[in-house]
């Protein structure tokens, strides 16, 4: 009798085959966790582009920032999503100038004021700028900001410190707390998580979650004096490891607007208002008044008012009611005989005239000094 082997694995066939599948998918789910951390990132991004834009568009209308929102309130909450302000005078927020995106104020999505990890955005304005006592675009903020520099000497030693930007203030700030949540908010939470470093002796991120009016950009400048590093491009703020310089927030700031030229009015309708003191050109670049058009004007409506009509150099002028059919325009119980120096003449002896009817192949070529017609061929 001959016995024939079975096929099969040996024990030692399956542990090689296991650690050849670990050995593939440990890269696999690197790049996995690599790609979700980006996802993540950029989608917060733009939830705070969101809510910048939307605070950009409310300072243009009311002429002032909106304060923020009350942070430990939960759907449902009376005042959930509102700026909490006391209208004064003068204007004030209750409760401090940071806290939750007053996104009911605002008139956007309650789902973007919250980052991808499941936390409320933090949203920090400036307390001089919510009376509406300045111009948007001439607001100047007192929130300061912080940076990190980092310092190649020309032996290429590395150094790095936390500066203070005193030139730059800024109007608000918008900012998620990161992964690690240190200070934010959650969806349906009342009590923030602790401003704490997570423990780690972190005193980095404490700045944007410590509730003062100092916050910490993601953004890191770079002093380069080493010559063998030409080239050489900014690390990111942005940590993986957790150590005590560990810092994963977002933020976005405003240090100040533009001056657009024409803004929504305040009542929302249709019209717009006109925000600066500046010349309007239309189809010339060198305005020499307030509005100058380069061509043709159409209007299709109510017509045009105006108090005066002159000529280019504004050296002749006439009321438009002396074309426009009113009492300057009238000669009473006479007739218009002219039109001189921007104004009517008028001479009684042009009314009432005879009537008078010209011969065949005749037509009225004048009046008579009498104010008789004078007919004559032509």
């Amino acid at each position: 009798m001959i016995l024939k082997s079975e096929d099969g694995m040996t024990l030692i066939d399956i542990a090689l085959a296991m650690i050849v599948i670990g050995l593939l998918t440990v890269p696999l789910l690197r790049q996995y966790d690599l790609y979700q951390t980006q996802m993540a990132q950029t989608k917060t991004t733009a939830y705070l582009d969101s809510v910048q834009a939307a605070v950009q568009r409310f300072a243009r209308i009311h002429q002032r920032l909106p304060c923020p929102a009350d942070p430990r309130l939960i759907m449902g909450d009376v005042g959930y999503g509102e700026e909490r302000v006391d209208a004064g005078p003068p204007r004030t927020c209750v409760g401090g100038y940071v806290g939750a995106v007053p996104f009911q104020t605002l008139q956007i999505s309650e789902n973007l004021t919250f980052d991808m990890y499941g936390n409320k955005l933090t949203y920090a304005v400036s307390s001089n700028n919510i009376d509406g006592a300045t111009k948007y675009h001439e607001m100047v903020g007192n929130l300061t900001r912080r940076y990190k520099r980092v310092t190649l000497d020309s032996g290429c030693s590395q150094s790095e410190s936390y500066e203070t930007d005193l030139i730059n203030p800024l109007l608000f700030v918008v900012l998620s707390h990161g992964p690690n949540g240190d200070g934010a908010y959650g969806r349906n939470s009342r009590v923030a998580d602790a401003c704490d470093g997570n423990g780690l002796g972190n005193t980095v991120e404490l700045e944007n979650c410590n509730g003062d009016t100092t916050f910490l950009a993601p953004v890191t400048e770079l002093v380069n004096n080493c010559p063998s590093a030409t080239g050489m491009q900014a690390p990111s703020m942005l940590s993986e490891a957790r150590s005590t310089d560990y810092y994963d927030d977002l933020m976005l700031e405003e240090g100040g607007f533009d001056a657009d030229m024409f803004l929504p009015s305040s009542d929302n309708t249709a019209r717009v208002i006109y925000s600066e003191a500046a010349r309007i050109g239309i189809g010339t670049d060198d305005p020499r008044e307030a509005v100058e058009v380069g061509g043709d004007v159409y209007v299709d409506g109510a017509g045009v008012n105006a108090n005066r009509i002159c000529n280019e150099n504004g050296s002749r002028c006439m009321r438009p009611e002396q074309l426009g059919g009113s009492s300057g325009m009238f000669c009473g119980s006479g007739g218009a005989t002219d039109f001189r120096d921007n104004n009517i003449e008028c001479d009684s002896r042009a009314s009432g005239l005879p009537p008078t009817t010209c011969g065949t192949g005749q037509y009225v070529i004048g009046v008579a000094p009498n104010g008789n017609l004078i007919c004559g061929a032509i």
